[in-house]
């Protein structure tokens, strides 16, 4: 059984610090999400998810009501990315024979934009979209291919790709439904497209290199096997590993629990304590 990462569980615990020290004005909210994630790059041949690819992911946050449409949330995502030459339908790209893992994290801030306006008993379609950070690192075997320079990154003289960075900024947009079945407990369907601006979720974006040229970089032999571990076959029939024209991405589903903090039991501009839900949205126009 996987355990959660000490920095995921640091990042969950600090969300819900974050809601529990919030006053109760009856705008807040907390969730917790459970859902799946798959990865778009140079080792995935279509925008469709292969199921057997789609990997376990959980999320957190916290959620502001900044009136009945407009909402703002900071959110958590927790998962794991994969890409495998072998899946593909193509000989040359199974020849290439590339693959890796990664574990995500990504904290992002969103806001959301309510197409109809909440209240309890009502199915509400909405739109998010916001920006963040994530990490990765992506890993073959075990082993971390973005310390071997796998074109060319730490080879001695320079001039080939530049090394990339595991914190990487991201870009968020999505669509979703919530439904409050209570004034206090809801729950959502929700998914994201994240936008990042690296071609190095997979480790894979330009030319394959000499491995007279690789061998100069500090991993040495496993530098040279890592970037072309069919052996020399691949790159005899194909100059480049991947496409760098086109940048990575991934999505996500979720489904999550949502807890409404004082939404009934809470006091309007005027003092007085609401009697139901609906008294606290008219003053959130």
């Amino acid at each position: 059984m996987k355990t959660i990462s000490t920095r995921t569980l640091f990042i969950l615990v600090f969300l819900f610090i974050l809601a529990g020290t919030a006053k109760p004005q009856g705008r807040f909210s907390v969730y917790f999400g459970v859902g799946g994630m798959y990865y778009l790059g140079d080792l995935k041949e279509t925008s469709l998810p292969d199921f057997k690819t789609v990997k376990f992911a959980i999320n957190a946050g916290v959620h502001y009501d900044i009136n009945t449409r407009w909402g703002v949330q900071l959110n958590y995502l927790h998962g794991s990315l994969t890409g495998d030459d072998s899946r593909s339908s193509q000989a040359n790209v199974q020849l290439r024979d590339l693959k890796f893992y990664t574990k995500m994290d990504e904290i992002a801030l969103r806001f959301t934009f309510n197409i109809l306006r909440e209240k309890v008993g009502r199915v509400v379609p909405y739109l998010t979209a916001g920006g963040g950070v994530f990490h990765f690192n992506p890993l073959r075997f075990g082993v971390a291919l973005q310390p071997l320079g796998t074109e060319g990154q730490y080879a001695a003289g320079g001039g080939y790709a530049k090394p990339y960075s595991l914190w990487q900024p991201v870009v968020t947009a999505g669509l979703g439904v919530r439904y409050r079945f209570h004034c206090n407990w809801g729950v959502k369907l929700e998914a994201n497209y994240h936008i990042t601006f690296t071609d190095y979720l997979d480790d894979v974006s330009t030319d394959y290199l000499a491995p007279d040229i690789l061998a100069t970089s500090p991993g040495g032999a496993a530098t040279v096997y890592y970037s072309d571990p069919s052996g020399g076959l691949a790159r005899a029939q194909r100059d480049t590993r991947g496409n760098p024209a086109q940048k990575d991405s991934y999505i996500d589903v979720s489904l999550s629990l949502i807890y409404f903090i004082g939404r009934c039991d809470g006091r309007n501009q005027k003092g007085d304590r609401y009697q139901n839900c609906e008294d606290l949205y008219k003053n959130l126009h």
